[in-house]
Parts: structure tokens; sequence; C-alpha cells
């Protein structure tokens, strides 16, 4: 669907994007008449799909970022080395701190992660132009073998990661549906580490159950953060999949990842105790 040229936040489009990708399970792109250079600089630091006929194309997931100064001249077709799919980067993150993945099928991952077959065979691509893992084929099955282990994989990775978090959201929450958020941004940063939390706490979804709750009337947003709420992070993929049972916080790389960008030097400090712990860089 074209979109009009209206005055549109990146911000907007990276949770639209995620929510529709989600839905429909698989890639969307944005088109646009026209794209204001400071529209499409934004797009692209912030890995967003997006399509302008005859003019600019730029899409991550194929690989491709073709744009052009004028109709008339055209350019050149580019690899681009952008962030990964929120599918990649949790199958990533979930070998690195759980079970590993190595030599796992497609339909064994499909189950682990409840995404379609073909969303992880886009996932192997994203990993394997990056060189983050092979593509392996036992007949008509495919399988990943990772390209590096543990700490060495994470640093090759860290490039093409990106915060799972797509929206901010302040809240009151129903004492039934707790169990479905998991404690996020400095309030598990205070579970991990010695930094004292917020008074407002913080907590974290996946984009497809917050907007489950709302629509249930199950959880009611709130217009302005309120000592008797919540801060909510909304994520690109459920945090549950990627923390041990019985574990109220969120992951430890998925947290880094959230909050690594904080200029506050009490989070820097806590990050360095936080990224200390990882088993999987013990290894």
């Amino acid at each position: 669907t074209a979109i009009e040229q209206v005055e549109i936040k990146p911000s907007q489009l990276v949770v639209q994007a995620e929510l529709l990708r989600n839905t429909l399970e698989g890639d969307v792109a944005f088109v646009f008449s026209t794209v204001p250079a400071y529209l499409r600089q934004r797009l692209v630091q912030k890995g967003v799909p997006f399509i302008a006929p005859g003019t600019q194309m730029f899409l991550p997931f194929l690989m491709m970022d073709f744009r052009t100064r004028t109709r008339k001249n055209v350019g050149t077709l580019a690899s681009v080395g952008g962030p990964v799919s929120m599918p990649a980067q949790m199958v990533l993150l979930s070998h690195l701190q759980q079970q590993p993945l190595e030599d796992c099928m497609l339909g064994q991952l499909s189950k682990e992660f409840n995404y379609s077959v073909m969303t992880l065979s886009r996932v192997l691509v994203e990993l394997r132009t990056r060189g983050l893992c092979e593509a392996k084929r036992d007949g008509v099955r495919k399988y990943l073998r990772f390209t590096a282990k543990g700490v060495e994989l994470w640093q090759k990775a860290l490039p093409y990661l990106r915060s799972p978090v797509v929206a901010t959201k302040f809240a009151m929450l129903d004492i039934k549906n707790k169990e479905q958020f998991l404690h996020a941004g400095i309030t598990a940063l205070s579970d991990y580490t010695m930094l004292a939390d917020e008074q407002v706490a913080t907590v974290a979804i996946s984009i497809q159950d917050w907007n489950r709750l709302l629509k249930a009337g199950t959880v009611t947003e709130l217009p302005y953060l309120d000592e008797s709420g919540v801060q909510v992070e909304v994520w690109g993929y459920d945090p549950r999949l990627l923390t041990d049972k019985g574990n109220p916080a969120v992951d430890r790389l998925s947290l880094y990842l959230s909050c690594k960008n904080d200029p506050d030097e009490r989070v820097q400090s806590a990050l360095e105790e936080l990224m200390e712990a990882v088993q999987c860089f013990k290894d």
C-alpha cells in the first residue's frame, strides 16, 4: 500500500513494520511516492524496507540497496549488511544462551520458535549472507551451522543486532496477566546486578501479546508515566522464549541490546557486570 506524503515518524514505521511482519509471517516494505532525504536516511539507519517506484528501493531482507538521485540516473545494486530481522535475532540469541541450534532442521526450529518454515528460511539467508552461519542440506531438508562459537559469534553478530524494543508504553496491568510480562530495562538490570531499580518498574512483552491484551481490554494504556502503573517495552519477539523458566527477567543479551545506548554511567557499569556473567562467553 502506498503511503501519502504526510509527516511520518520513522519510529512509527518501525513499529508498524514489525507488527505487519509478525502478523503476515513475511517481509514487508512501505511504498512512497517520494522519500525525502532526511526520511530515507532514518529508514536506512533503522533497517525499515521501503520503495519509491522508479527512484529508490531499500530491501535489507533481500540484501538490496538500490537508490538513485533522479529518475534518469539508475543506481547500482549493492549488498547491504543492515540489521537482521527480529526472528533472525531471536534464533541467534537462543543459540548463544540456551540450547545450541547446530544442525537443527528448519522444521524443528519452527516448532521451537513458532515461526513458519518460510520465515526461518529467510532467517537462514540473513545469517548466511552476514557470515554468521552456513546453510547445509540433507536431501530436501535444510539446517544451519554457525561459523563461530560463544563470544566470537557474539562479536561477529553484534553489528547486525539491535534493540528488541519497538515501542515504549505506559500501562496499568491486570494482576491476572502479569505472568505474560517479564522484567526489562532498569528493573531487569537491578535483578541481575547491584544497580538499584527505578520507582516505576519496566516490563517487556511481545508486540503480538500486547495487541491481544489491548484488544481484550485486560491492560489499560496510560497517556503518561504514572507511579501506579508500569513502563512497558513492546518487543519485536517474545522475550519469554529466551529466558529460563522461573526467571522473572528478560535474557541478558537482549537486555544488553536494549540498554547499551543509555548514557547513564551507572547503567553502563551495570551492563559490564551483566555481560561478565553470560555463560556462553565463559565456555
